[in-house]
């Protein structure tokens, strides 16, 4: 009898329907779990004893808390530390390979001039005969806060130049709200630990932004409401509780609608002082933004009462990763906190404690934008391994003709392409660093990472390559910096402020800083990878 095609379909039907319940696949399965787990090409760690660091993460400037696995001095994996007080047990897929960081394919651990190897004293003396020919200084801080970033402002003070620091996305709506308080207004940041309603315009909030762990946590306990404003059905837009799908461009037409239906219908926190607002919102009729938004009148209105009911609300500006709203935008948003009683209130947007002061004659802190197109000389980088970049274009149209760009790294990435000059730095782990304030956290809070890895000979820690820098340049000031220093300088301070606490990450224990004996004492604390908290900051209306 001839076998036809169909009774090979029906043959093969019969197989696959029989084949999960045959003991081959997972068979095949164990095998090949066996064989791959025994190629004497795998790298396997060598018998150890198994210890456990804590650290924190400084990759980015969110500062979550680390645990680093170690089998003798090697680590072999990170966890986070379930219940530090900034991070709230959340860590991103970037910090749990961080401890492989070390062996990435474009670390480099010699430093280089022109292509070439050269002694960090060789490029230091470079830098130092460059500013002497009267080029102007700068350095390019991506890692701003920290007490290193004091090094780096005596620096360009005394070279008469600029410092530097990137714009972070999460403190834009602050900056627009101290825009309109007086020059000595405190920092300010977002208390969203006591936000029942957080309005976001395109940030990214639920998606790695500011201090994540903070968001992750409010929005896990389902006591917070997030409504998000974007153009793109992005991941906090799925994530957030209502999305609202604006049109392109249009964030500033949505917050004056929404400023609008508070003005118009009594629901302003604050009613004084604002004739002139109310004026512009009269040049922005609701049938005007529904046109520019894409939303329907009634949604938006909506959305206003739900901000009012829901209070403490807050509204959140600095738009999508792909660029900033604008300083108009911006004030809009401004003006939304304010007409929420958002400013000065617990669950809105809060006044930092003042940490001591920098030396009034250090120099400001300037933005990429501020400086003069084609006035930098002599361009010093300290590169953020992620979330701080800035595009080379904005950078090399600030540069003057052959001007020198030195950049101090552990990876032949980003700006190295175009500098004449790589500093080899310690990777992640290799080094004692530091990790400042979160932007836009509520509270200040600092801790240290502390050393794990030996770092390669030929690396150099970017305060000891400025120290030499000083010393070739004759800031005798600065010839003795180290990172170290800068660090106990810092801690001292905090000791001295008497506020916060200190949390263990290897027993989840607080101490106060008003019982701890000594700012050495504090310093020993941090530098075993424990994380200061500032005290949670009063709230008095801000005028």
């Amino acid at each position: 009898m001839a076998i036809t095609r169909r009774d090979l379909l029906l043959f093969g039907g019969g197989s696959v329907v029989a084949l999960p319940f045959t003991p081959i696949p997972y068979k095949l399965l164990d095998d090949v779990s066996i064989w791959t787990q025994n190629f004497p090409w795998l790298p396997v760690p060598k018998p150890g004893e198994i210890t456990q660091v804590a650290t924190t993460c400084t990759l980015c400037a969110a500062g979550c808390g680390l645990k680093v696995r170690r089998v003798d001095t090697r680590p072999i994996g990170i966890a986070p530390a379930a219940d530090h007080p900034v991070s709230h047990g959340a860590l991103c897929p970037l910090a749990f390979g961080a401890h492989q960081l070390a062996w990435h394919p474009r670390r480099i651990r010699t430093c280089r001039l022109n292509g070439a190897e050269a002694e960090p004293s060789v490029i230091a003396a470079k830098v130092a005969a460059a500013i002497s020919t009267g080029a102007k200084f700068a350095i390019l801080d991506e890692r701003p806060g920290r007490a290193v970033s004091s090094l780096y402002r005596q620096a360009a003070t005394l070279a008469g130049g600029l410092y530097l620091a990137p714009e972070a996305a999460e403190e834009a709506t602050l900056a627009a709200i101290r825009r309109l308080l007086p020059a000595t207004a405190p920092a300010l940041g977002f208390d969203i630990t006591n936000a029942r309603t957080v309005l976001s315009f395109g940030a990214p909030v639920l998606d790695g932004w500011g201090v994540p762990g903070e968001m992750l946590t409010r929005w896990k306990s389902g006591e917070a409401t997030f409504i998000h404003a974007g153009s793109r059905y992005s991941h906090t837009a799925r994530l957030a509780h209502r999305w609202l799908p604006v049109l392109p461009g249009s964030e500033g037409a949505l917050a004056l609608g929404l400023a609008r239906v508070l003005v118009d219908e009594g629901l302003a926190a604050q009613a004084a002082g604002l004739d002139h607002f109310k004026t512009l919102l009269d040049e922005m009729p609701m049938n005007r933004v529904a046109e520019i938004t894409g939303l329907k009148p009634g949604e938006i209105a909506s959305v206003a009462r739900e901000l009012h009911a829901g209070g403490p609300a807050v509204a959140i500006g600095g738009g999508e990763l792909a660029g900033p709203l604008g300083e108009e935008v911006e004030t809009a948003i401004a003006a939304l906190n304010v007409l929420l009683g958002a400013v000065g209130r617990e669950g809105g947007i809060v006044a930092r404690g003042p940490l001591a002061a920098d030396t009034p004659d250090l120099a400001p802190v300037t933005t990429l934008n501020q400086a003069a197109a084609g006035s930098i000389g002599v361009l010093l980088i300290e590169a953020a391994t992620a979330g701080a970049a800035q595009p080379w274009k904005a950078i090399a149209s600030r540069l003057a003709p052959e001007a020198l760009v030195v950049v101090m790294s552990p990876y032949q990435t980003g700006y190295a392409a175009f500098a004449q000059a790589q500093v080899a730095t310690p990777a992640f782990l290799e080094a004692l660093e530091e990790a400042p304030t979160a932007p836009g956290a509520a509270r200040h809070s600092y801790a240290l990472a502390p050393t794990v890895l030996d770092a390669p000979e030929t690396a150099i820690a970017p305060a000891a390559f400025l120290a030499l820098v000083a010393g070739e340049a004759g800031w005798t000031s600065l010839a003795e910096a180290s990172t170290e220093t800068a660090i106990k300088a810092r801690a001292a301070a905090i000791h001295a402020a008497k506020r916060g606490s200190v949390f263990a990450i290897e027993d989840a224990s607080e101490t106060p800083v008003s019982g701890i004996e000594s700012a050495d004492a504090l310093y020993d604390k941090l530098a075993a990878g424990a994380v200061w908290v500032d005290a949670a900051p009063a709230t008095p209306p801000l005028k």
